[in-house]
């Protein structure tokens, strides 16, 4: 008034008015401009922080609800709110489901405004007249709560035992609304042992008799305005696909509320809800369209009473898992929001897991499923720090497994290749380590993970460690062979020591014999552990396989005859005997297609099937000499020396010395070593002078 006045007294009536436009065009573009720095007005002081939502006008709707991240967990907190529209008036709403994490599912009355503010994080605990409308219900859409499995033993097969487990089942993994009664898997938690409830509200016009149908994987119930109309009982698949399980009610015209509850046990997961409207011939899934809509906010930023605060998004972008589920990794994609930081000087992200990431957008890998704490720290080239930080659920969902699932592996493994193993907890170095083991490219990853896997739980579950012990030093033999002939007895001593059962010893002394025999050639030391597996309680098929071990160790120390005793001590069945002849030819055609075919792996795999069921066929040296020729052609001069010995030097079969005594000079000439190469080729002109191996060789040697 005194500006207008001081205006007024020394200028025309049409200047003062121009001025004062002036001046309101200023404070509204200031407002504007306050606006735009995310500065909007305060309605209640009570709390510290609130999300802005928009919403769009539906016809016939009257309610709406939004999803808001609290940045506490409700899991140890409960969550205080006060819902308003734009201009502060308080508008009735209940908080319908919480989790997974710090996830709030809102629903609340619409008034003619098009923006809201939910206030959350209270300075102290708000009085009752801040949170209104808690009595109040909305009664529109399909809301989808799950629960965690309430109880130890639950009886699916009556209805009594249904309810007693949906009463049991307090815990809540999560919500939100749906367009329908329909779902697979549990989007808010672990997909085994679990409950869902839908409420849902319908509008009838046309009043008449209503047919209501189930179906589901395992059990459902069907309830309208309370009166049970049909239900599945039992632990079952999905079976009443044309609504066998079906009921009628007499429905008057108006909204009428529908409660569905599924229980699900074990393997796959499906439940939906369908209906027969007078007149129709079929039932069908009941539609989104036929329940009382209601309106999704959109949040358009959280913010402080000092101005928009950093946030994020998140959700599942893609997940591997193996065909049997026991290896799944779950990709979550994070993405910052639009903040008060006005000049970014950078983006850090945490996980809860131990590993971290830098940039706006950043997907991280979850090797482990539940709720975890995720933070992003904007760094302020003009200020402090910003942070922000969500409890975020990662779990897997089965229709958001990839379509592409080696693609997916390999963008998994190119993120895991930045984990600190020493950080992740012992549940994500096993499924790490799991997740490996299906790719053999992978093993230099897996014997880090093996390594520690093996020096946590040797003291908190030495079986389990017992286990990883063997695979690791499996690991040292694949990855460095000779090399780590020591560090993998030093192992299997260790296991010896350690184990309390006759199986682990026996597996020890097996392993171990095995390093004697075929790295170290101590053919009587090997024995010595190999007759140990037949004196302990162990699995049939290590006690066979120790039997062969001796007949192999003595073939190693030149003992023919020992080997023969020791191979005919190794049971073999009444048929296999009868039918020996046949077996061992049928063998030997399909490694030689395999060959032919450049199936190596498949020829290996034959042969040791072969030598498994019939192991006398080793004294004849066909078996080994179709080794030979894989080692020569997959470049393995070890094994090609070794098995080329054992057929010239042990075994009296003359048939396929010749090929032997070819293989064993080319290797030796490729090594160089041409004095002992001139010494085998002496000795097979000597032993089969008409040999066309010893004539292929002739014109090299000069003769």
């Amino acid at each position: 008034m005194r500006i207008a006045g001081a205006i007024s007294s020394g200028l025309p009536a049409r200047c003062v008015r121009l001025v004062l436009i002036a001046l309101c065009l200023t404070l509204c573009l200031a407002g504007d401009r306050a606006s735009a720095l995310g500065v909007e007005y305060w309605h209640n002081r009570l709390f510290t922080a609130r999300a802005a939502l928009s919403v769009e006008k539906v016809p016939g709707a009257t309610e709406a609800w939004a999803v808001i991240r609290t940045r506490t967990d409700p899991r140890t907190s409960s969550p205080a709110l006060a819902v308003v529209d734009a201009a502060g008036a308080q508008v009735p709403f209940r908080v319908v489901a919480a989790g997974p994490g710090d996830r709030l599912v809102v629903a609340f009355q619409m008034t003619q405004l098009l923006n809201y503010y939910v206030y959350f994080n209270p300075v102290t605990a708000p009085p009752t007249e801040t949170v209104p409308g808690q009595g109040w219900e909305p009664h529109s859409g399909v809301l989808l709560r799950t629960f965690r499995w309430g109880l130890e033993q639950a009886d699916l097969d009556t209805l009594d035992g249904f309810r007693a487990l949906v009463q049991a089942s307090k815990q809540m993994y999560g919500g939100g609304y749906r367009d329908a009664i329909f779902q697979g898997p549990n989007p808010y938690g672990p997909s085994e042992r679990y409950v869902s409830i839908f409420t849902a509200y319908l509008p009838i016009n046309e009043p008449g008799r209503y047919e209501f149908a189930t179906n589901s994987d395992d059990a459902s119930v069907l309830y309208v305005d309370g009166t049970l109309v049909a239900q599945y009982l039992g632990h079952h698949g999905a079976n009443a696909t044309y609504g066998q399980k079906n009921g009628a009610i007499e429905l008057k015209a108006g909204v009428h509320r529908i409660d569905y509850y599924h229980a699900e046990g074990t393997g796959w997961q499906a439940c939906v809800a369908g209906w027969k409207k007078p007149g129709d011939k079929h039932f069908s899934l009941i539609p989104r369209e036929a329940f009382v809509p209601i309106v999704r906010a959109k949040v358009r930023h959280y913010d402080e009473p000092s101005g928009v605060v950093p946030n994020f998004h998140c959700r599942v972008s893609r997940v591997y898992a193996n065909e049997e589920g026991t290896v799944v990794l779950i990709g979550v994609r994070f993405e910052a929001v639009p903040s008060g930081v006005l000049d970014p000087g950078g983006y850090r992200w945490t996980f809860g897991d131990g590993e971290s990431a830098a940039g706006k957008s950043v997907e991280h890998v979850f090797v482990t499923q539940g709720v975890v704490p995720a933070t992003l720290e904007i760094l302020d080239k003009q200020g402090p720090r910003r942070t922000v930080r969500h409890w975020v659920g990662a779990w897997h969902l089965e229709e958001r497994n990839t379509d592409e699932p080696e693609k997916t592996r390999a963008a998994f493994e190119q993120i895991l290749a930045g984990y600190t193993l020493g950080k992740q907890p012992t549940a994500a170095l096993e499924m790490l380590y799991a997740f490996y083991k299906g790719n053999p490219a992978m093993d230099s990853r897996r014997m880090p993970i093996c390594q520690e896997l093996v020096k946590r739980l040797k003291g908190a579950d030495l079986p389990r460690a017992l286990a990883y012990s063997f695979d690791l030093a499996a690991l040292y033999e694949t990855l460095a062979g000779w090399r780590t002939v020591r560090v993998r007895k030093e192992i299997y001593a260790s296991i010896l020591e350690l184990a309390g059962s006759d199986a682990l010893k026996a597996r020890a002394h097996l392993k171990l014999g095995e390093v004697l025999l075929f790295y170290e050639r101590k053919g009587t030391e090997a024995i010595e552990h190999f007759q140990r597996v037949r004196d302990l309680a162990c699995p049939e098929d290590v006690r066979r396989l120790a039997m062969i071990r001796i007949g192999d160790a003595s073939l190693e120390l030149g003992k023919l005859e020992q080997a023969r005793e020791a191979y005919r001590a190794v049971p073999v069945s009444d048929a296999d005997r009868r039918n020996a002849t046949i077996l061992s030819e049928a063998y030997g055609l399909s490694v030689e297609r395999s060959l032919a075919d450049g199936n190596y792996e498949g020829a290996l795999e034959t042969i040791n099937t072969w030598e498994w069921r019939f192991p006398e066929v080793k004294l004849a040296g066909y078996s080994s000499l179709l080794r030979v020729r894989i080692a020569l052609d997959q470049g393995r001069a070890h094994e090609v020396e070794k098995y080329c010995r054992l057929i010239i030097d042990t075994l009296d079969e003359r048939a396929y010395k010749p090929e032997a005594y070819a293989a064993l000079i080319r290797l030796l000439l490729k090594e160089g070593k041409t004095a002992k190469a001139a010494e085998r080729y002496k000795e097979l002109r000597e032993n089969f002078p008409l040999s066309r191996e010893a004539r292929d060789l002739a014109q090299h040697f000069g003769g």
